[in-house]
């Protein structure tokens, strides 16, 4: 039996990797938690921090606290001193509060993700509060970036919950009552081990506005529905003015680029949804370029568009 006396230098990173280091030794062992905690070798340990292979099952490791006091042992051969991680123990602690508040809960993986690839907020809080978003009301400030409003906010007050400890370091559960600086609204905001959980909120208030993603939806959802037989793009009608004479030409937009002409980046919900209203009564698109072509004889076909 090989025995280390370990402390934990770094938490996990996005390969789902801790970093321990051996007290008193320039030696570093890699606990891989996203299968449970396997203990393993690495490679550039404060540099990329490359998992190498699995640990042989008589390695024990004798885990410590920050000040090298130890607490317990662990290795991979015994299931049994398995430990979960950080992110783990945050979401087993919180779960035994989360029912009883009745919080509206976020999956911050999914909402990174939904930010990373669309650039739209995924999180219901924000989605809440870009409501509260108009320019009409607030100015510039209500012009600016929507990462930008929703960070302008400030802490009234916190209140420590509940509490845990991992590897001899203790972490809180935390309720802290939050307001926006701009527009005044509060809400309570819920932390476990300084990770965001979810949050409470008065849903039924409602600001003028709708978020850009639910804009977007909402009319991208009725032109599918006044526009049925299209089932990817739609078709506009640009004219331009040349003296005495016109250039009537089609422009081929899928469903998004649609929106975008319809609402011009305005998403007051009285205008979102008049417009949604004047589409059903009086269409501003047609299902192809042939269809143009009835109306308007001397109409240019949209070359860039392969029909």
């Amino acid at each position: 039996m090989t025995e280390f006396r370990v402390k934990l230098k770094y938490h996990e990173n996005d390969d789902y990797n801790e970093l321990w280091k051996v007290i008193g030794e320039n030696k570093y062992f890699i606990r891989q938690t996203y299968l449970g905690g396997e203990w393993c070798f690495v490679s550039d340990p404060l540099g990329y921090c490359e998992l190498d292979s699995s640990c042989p099952n008589d390695y024990v490791f004798t885990v410590c606290d920050s000040n090298g006091k130890e607490l317990f042992k662990s290795s991979n051969g015994d299931d049994s001193c398995q430990f979960p991680c950080l992110r783990q123990l945050r979401k087993s602690e919180w779960n035994k509060f989360r029912d009883s508040l009745k919080v509206k809960e976020e999956n911050n993986e999914a909402n990174f993700w939904i930010h990373a690839l669309t650039g739209n907020t995924g999180s219901g809080l924000d989605k809440w509060l870009l409501t509260f978003k108009d320019p009409s009301l607030y100015g510039d400030k209500a012009k600016d970036y929507d990462e930008n409003w929703v960070w302008w906010t400030e802490e009234i007050s916190e209140e420590r919950i509940g509490s845990f400890e991992y590897v001899g370091e203790k972490y809180y559960i935390t309720k802290t009552h939050m307001r926006h600086k701009i527009c005044n609204v509060d809400w309570y905001e819920f932390h476990s081990g300084g990770e965001f959980m979810g949050s409470i909120y008065d849903s039924n208030l409602i600001g003028s506005m709708y978020s850009k993603s639910e804009g977007y939806n909402k009319v991208i959802k009725a032109l599918k529905e006044i526009y049925p037989d299209s089932k990817y793009h739609l078709s506009a009608v640009n004219i331009y003015n040349y003296g005495d004479s016109q250039l009537i030409s089609e422009a081929k937009l899928d469903f998004h680029n649609a929106t975008d002409r319809l609402l011009k980046n305005n998403f007051n919900r009285e205008f979102v949804d008049s417009i949604i209203e004047k589409e059903k009564e009086s269409h501003s698109f047609y299902k192809d370029y042939w269809e143009i072509k009835k109306i308007y004889p001397t109409c240019r076909m949209d070359y860039d568009y392969k029909y």
